[in-house]
């Protein structure tokens, strides 16, 4: 069973399938997004981590690679009293391997 907080890639396609309001939310760095990347994402790498640059009034969906940064990510905001936000288990990784091939895995 997942934490909470926390969405599968399934879970991420039918919500994207449902045209759910949300924003997905890149942790990662430069040259990752270089060798994949999800559609219609925001890039925040953690290294230089701007959280005023977040959108408002909308859930979120943060992903990294295997999902480890943008757990902490997660964590650190659901610790500052922010919430509707998700962490994608297994990240862009999983997302590779169970949804969309054609997206690179590294």
């Amino acid at each position: 069973m997942m934490s909470k907080n926390e969405i599968s890639v399934l879970e991420l396609q039918k919500m994207i399938e449902k045209k759910a309001h949300f924003k997905l939310i890149d942790v990662r760095e430069g040259w990752e997004r270089d060798i994949a990347k999800l559609e219609d994402d925001i890039h925040i790498p953690l290294s230089n981590w701007q959280p005023e640059k977040l959108p408002n009034n909308i859930e979120l969906v943060f992903y990294c690679h295997h999902g480890v940064r943008s757990r902490y990510v997660v964590d650190q905001l659901l610790a500052n009293n922010i919430s509707s936000i998700y962490n994608l288990t297994g990240g862009i990784n999983q997302w590779s391997l169970e949804i969309d091939n054609t997206v690179s895995v590294y």
